[in-house]
This record gives C-alpha cells, structure tokens and sequence, in this order.
C-alpha cells in the first residue's frame, strides 16, 4: 500500500526542503490568484477579448527574452540570492497591481506589470528548480520532486476557483493583496535557505554571456529529439489554450460571475 501512496519523507527528511517545498505552495497559489485577477480585471476594463488575449503576448514577450539568461544567471550566480531577487521584484509588481487595482485601473499598467512579473519568474525558473537535488540526499530526490509537482499541479486546479470566490466577495484588489503576501512568505522561506553557489564556477560561465546562450540555442536546433519535444509543447499550449475566450462565454452565459469564470479556468 505505501509503494502506491504519495511518499511524504522528503518533508520529514529536510527542514531546508519542508521551507522551500512551504514556500512553493505559497508562491505557486498566490500566482493563481493574481493570473485569474488579472484576466477577470481587463475584461472588466476592456470588455474586450482581444484585450484579454493581449495579456498572454505582454507575457510572453519578456518571458521569451528571461529565458534566454535564465539559465545562464543559474549557472554564474548564487542560486538562493537569484531567486530572492527575482522573487522580490515579483513583491514589487504584485503590490503595484494591488495598487492601481485600488486606484481603479489603467491598462497599459497592468499589461507592463504583468510582462514584468513574467520575465522575473522565467529568469528565476531554472535557478529554483536546483534546489530540490541539492537539499535532499539522492535517494529522496525523486520523491521530492514529485512532492513539488504535486503541489503545483494542486494550485492550478483550486486556485482560479478560490480566486473567483475571493472576486466575487472582494474584489480583483485582495486577490492581488493576496498574492503578495504569498510571495512574501515564499521570500522568507527562500531566504531560510543554504547558500547555492553554483557546482562549478572557474569564471568561465561570467565570461561567455550570449555565447552560452547562443550554445543553448545551437544544441537545440541541432538535436531532433529536443527541437522535437519544445515544438510539440508548443503546438499543445498555444492553439489548445483558449483562456481570452472565457471571460465572454462567462459573461454570455452565466452573468459575468467571478465564481464561474474562476471554475472555467480549473476545468
């Protein structure tokens, strides 16, 4: 019965572990919060699907351009001090939303904040994703991993659903409230952690910048198997997410009510 059931001993195993595994749920159910918000809050402001469509192109573009250094930080920086940055800078943004949210709202900020919480996030992707093999011995590593997909894949599915009670009782601004404060917690629990310097550095990963970049790139290309997997993901996410289209269905057919928009985006 235990070889099929959910193996919790890295939570046990590592108090570093438990901290950083805490601070995920934190992180990842915050970022629920404020995308559902967010999308809720344009349509609010636009009434426009074209509008709500535009939220995934101001993410995508920083996030594409992160990505390219994301990796590159990771492997010439402290690991723990990269996500502390990037993840106060998400701080920074989620209590700007709050903010302007409160204030009543202008487009074009919520649009550049949103771009900037998405490359803070890409560029400390890769960084946040060592941390798992390096506080858990190898034997619990897999487990751990699974531990933290878990509670991921958990934020996504009660996480739009807890956003559109919260709209519907509160309002866009305490799901943005919300968020920061997770981020907040998921700082602190960050910050908890060892130093993470990465494996090797002989100086080398400082000096080649865009040309570890450009390497990444090449390896792609160059490999089938590789190019093959990002392109399927690609074509999977792109035509098959029609997430602008659903604050128009909700509002054509049940209302405009936050708490079905927000069981849209769990279905």
């Amino acid at each position: 019965m235990r070889g099929i059931l959910m193996d919790v001993r890295p939570l046990r195993a590592s108090t570093d572990y438990r901290r950083l595994w805490l601070a995920g749920v934190f992180s990842a159910m915050g970022s629920q919060l404020s995308t559902f918000a967010v999308l809720y809050y344009v349509w609010q402001l636009t009434g426009s699907v074209v509008w709500t469509g535009i939220i995934g192109l101001a993410k995508m573009v920083p996030m594409l351009a992160a990505a390219l250094i994301g990796g590159q930080l990771a492997d010439s920086r402290d690991r723990r001090r990269l996500v502390m940055a990037t993840r106060s800078g998400r701080i920074v943004t989620a209590a700007a939303l709050t903010a302007d949210s409160a204030a009543g709202g202008q487009l074009w900020a919520v649009l550049l904040l949103v771009g900037v919480q998405s490359g803070l996030g890409t560029a400390g992707a890769p960084a946040s994703r060592t941390f798992v093999p390096r506080l858990l011995p190898a034997r619990l590593v897999s487990a751990g991993m699974a531990l933290t997909m878990i509670s991921f894949q958990a934020s996504m599915l009660v996480g739009p659903s807890v956003a559109g009670l919260i709209v519907a009782q509160w309002g866009v601004t305490v799901c943005f409230a919300i968020d920061t404060l997770s981020f907040v917690g998921s700082l602190y629990g960050v910050a908890r952690l060892p130093a993470m310097p990465p494996e090797v550095d002989d100086g080398t990963s400082r000096r080649r910048g865009v040309r570890a970049v450009a390497e990444g790139l090449a390896v792609v290309a160059r490999n089938p198997v590789v190019r093959a997997a990002m392109l399927g993901d690609l074509v999977a996410t792109v035509p098959a997410m029609p997430i602008s289209l659903f604050p128009l269905i909700n509002a054509e057919r049940f209302g405009d009510n936050p708490r079905t928009l927000g069981l849209f985006l769990t279905a």
